[in-house]
């Protein structure tokens, strides 16, 4: 992950602010997206649809040019597919 976080910085990251927005599928939707795959696509593609529309909406700026870098992870830490929302801390 570190080497992987390096190679952005200078390869994709134009100097420009950056967000970092964390988005997580409910528990109803990851039963379906254990045997249907291809939903986490979907998912992914209006997670970035949504997030464009509302950085465009939060600066007033109907045209500004939102990129998105977008990881999927489907597994906990002990590399088991996360079914269930860990515990709260």
């Amino acid at each position: 992950m570190a080497i992987w976080t390096q190679w952005h910085d200078p390869t994709l990251l134009a100097p420009v602010p950056h967000r970092q927005v964390v988005l997580t599928i409910p528990d109803r939707l990851r039963a379906y997206c254990l045997y249907r795959r291809r939903l986490l696509g979907e998912i992914a593609r209006v997670a970035a649809r949504t997030v464009t529309a509302a950085i465009r909406t939060l600066t007033g700026e109907r045209d500004l040019a939102v990129e998105i870098v977008a990881c999927l992870q489907t597994h906990g830490s002990r590399a088991n597919w996360q079914k269930t929302r860990p515990p709260a801390c």
